[in-house]
């Protein structure tokens, strides 16, 4: 065909498939670039592209062609949402939500848009840093409804169910999430996605013995070495870290030498660390009586893992103390989620939470407001 059409960026782009497919990626990188290069709008060649760097787990490289594409090609939908997902698995909220949006009214795209928009959403009112923008009540709202759209369509779709919960914790919707969770747990576990949205729902509360289950009964459901990596990239996108290990290391007793399992497993590692380290320097901030500090670096903490139980346990005796609550109840909750039934903080805790519920019930019911750090 390329003796007949040797500028043909189409052509060029299949060869590329083939050599993908017998193995030979610096083939089939070249190829794709001819392809790009003859026809700089062709976005299939991008889309190919990206993907060889996404496998390689080099995300950078693959958002960066799928600008170039979009760059090129303002209404490439597909390159827009794909940017939007590897930002979010990068933590780049702000970047995500921006091309989720962009995609929202886009009918083959726009499920896919409002789930990650909620995603997004969630992830940034959970950042650590106060300074990071916030986005609006108005925001939250519009996501909302756009939600509740997509769902008059597909009314069985979960993932939506699960985006309304996320919003409904950001509004602080206490009836509304308890409801969604509700919809959400009793729907029927057909597939492996089945078990993943409902521990991803049971994390959005903060149920974390629930989550790892569900997640555990997913990695159980499967034993193939692409389902195990896809599961181990989502549990460690939601930073769900023991089932990431778990679903890597299942991965690797088939293929020992994977190099995406093994850098995921690695930044698994790094990130354990950085809780500690930054939970350390928490507590340094406290006993130098500096509240605020200490309130911030624990929240880093808990960015990096937000399993780490004495970090929630920490920065929630620090709200009490400077009735913030709300978020004392929000860590408590956690703290105690994190721990055995069996551990001797376990009923200690659990009675804190009841009085500061009683506490705060009483608040409300005087006419009294009640101080909030974040949203959550």
């Amino acid at each position: 065909s390329l003796y007949l059409f040797r500028n043909s960026a189409p052509v060029h782009n299949m060869l590329g498939k083939a050599y993908e497919l017998q193995g030979n990626e610096t083939a089939a990188l070249s190829e794709y670039k001819k392809s790009i290069l003859i026809k700089p709008e062709y976005s299939p060649a991008y889309i190919s592209t990206a993907k060889i760097y996404q496998d390689r787990g080099d995300y950078e490289m693959a958002i960066s062609e799928l600008r170039n594409a979009v760059a090129v090609n303002p209404n490439f939908a597909e390159g827009k949402l794909q940017i939007a997902e590897m930002s979010l698995n990068l933590g780049r909220t702000n970047q995500a939500i921006k091309y989720y949006k962009s995609i929202v009214d886009e009918t083959q795209y726009s499920d896919k848009a409002v789930k990650g928009l909620a995603k997004a959403y969630f992830k940034q009112a959970q950042l650590v840093n106060s300074k990071e923008n916030f986005v609006s009540d108005f925001d939250y709202k519009e996501a909302e409804e756009a939600i509740i759209k997509a769902i008059q369509y597909n009314p069985n779709d979960l993932q939506l169910y699960l985006a309304l919960l996320r919003i409904s914790r950001l509004t602080d919707n206490g009836d509304n999430s308890t409801y969604y969770l509700n919809q959400i747990i009793k729907a029927p576990s057909n597939k492996i996605a089945d078990y993943v949205v409902k521990g991803e729902a049971f994390i959005a509360c903060n149920e974390y013995t629930n989550a790892i289950n569900e997640f555990r009964q997913a990695i159980n459901t499967t034993d193939e070495f692409d389902d195990l990596l896809n599961l181990g990239e989502i549990f460690l996108i939601n930073k769900q870290y023991q089932a990431a290990k778990e679903a890597y290391n299942k991965a690797l007793i088939n293929n020992p030498n994977n190099y995406k399992a093994i850098k995921a497993l690695e930044k698994i590692r790094k990130n354990e660390q950085q809780s500690i380290a930054k939970a350390s320097i928490a507590k340094g901030f406290y006993d130098e009586g500096q509240k605020m500090a200490a309130i911030e670096a624990y929240r880093e903490s808990l960015s990096y893992n937000p399993n780490y139980a004495q970090a929630h346990l920490n920065i929630a005796k620090i709200f009490e103390k400077m009735d913030y609550y709300f978020n004392a109840l929000e860590h408590y909750i956690a703290y105690i989620n994190l721990i055995k039934p069996y551990e001797s903080d376990y009923t200690k805790y659990l009675n804190k939470i009841e009085q500061l519920q009683k506490k705060v019930a009483n608040m409300q019911s005087g006419g009294k407001s009640i101080k909030k750090y974040t949203r959550l």
